[in-house]
């Protein structure tokens, strides 16, 4: 018999945005990278957040959002590089996961379902998204084939960096290598608990064109 705890991953709906939110505040408060200005920001939802639970309890969500060029702007609010060949861009943001669970492959999890999403969809140029200095997974996402770049946000946002904003870009050639690379990260995740991708029947969602 399989005694391993169950992870249940799966798109939130709107029945899950008022404790999403309290979820977002209650994790971004124990940021030591940036101090959190505007809570009320993070109840905005866009695209397909992913949540992952634990006893029906949310233990780790990151969100993304499909975007052009066009509409880049108004889904970063950061200067980033006006190379053309950064679009169509899938846009991960407002990841967030518990204590307990930090540095356990769950952020690495959701960007792996994020990137075989984005690989099966030839539209889909790059993976792009916004960190800040120190935090602990850059040094993952070098490895992974991440272009790192300085940056700046342009707009208010819900966040008061606590130094440098740097910009993250995964270009398509990278996409396969980092799947790999993601799978191995993973593996003790996966022995641990029994994962259960609610999502992975949807490999066409609609942030995908």
């Amino acid at each position: 018999m399989d005694k391993r705890q169950t992870l249940i991953i799966r798109y939130a709906t709107s029945a899950d945005s008022d404790r999403l939110t309290d979820f977002r505040i209650s994790q971004f408060k124990t940021a030591k990278e940036f101090e959190l200005l505007s809570p009320n920001l993070l109840a905005q939802q866009r695209g397909h957040i992913f949540i992952a639970e634990q006893h029906q309890d949310i233990v780790s969500t990151m969100q993304v959002e499909f975007s052009d060029f066009a509409n880049f702007q108004n889904v970063c609010h950061a200067s980033f590089d006006n190379d053309p060949t950064l679009f169509d861009t899938l846009y991960l943001s407002k990841g967030a996961t518990i204590k307990e669970h930090r540095n356990s492959g769950l952020n690495s999890l959701l960007r792996k379902y994020t990137l075989q999403a984005a690989l099966k969809n030839p539209r889909v140029n790059t993976l792009t998204g916004v960190a800040y200095e120190n935090a602990p997974r850059l040094h993952l996402l070098g490895r992974l084939g991440y272009i790192i770049t300085e940056t700046e946000l342009l707009t208010k946002n819900f966040t008061k960096p606590l130094g440098k904003v740097l910009f993250l870009r995964l270009d398509r050639p990278n996409f396969l290598r980092a799947i790999d690379m993601l799978q191995e990260e993973t593996q003790e995740l996966r022995e641990q608990f029994e994962i259960i991708n609610q999502t992975e029947p949807t490999w066409s969602p609609s942030y995908l064109p």
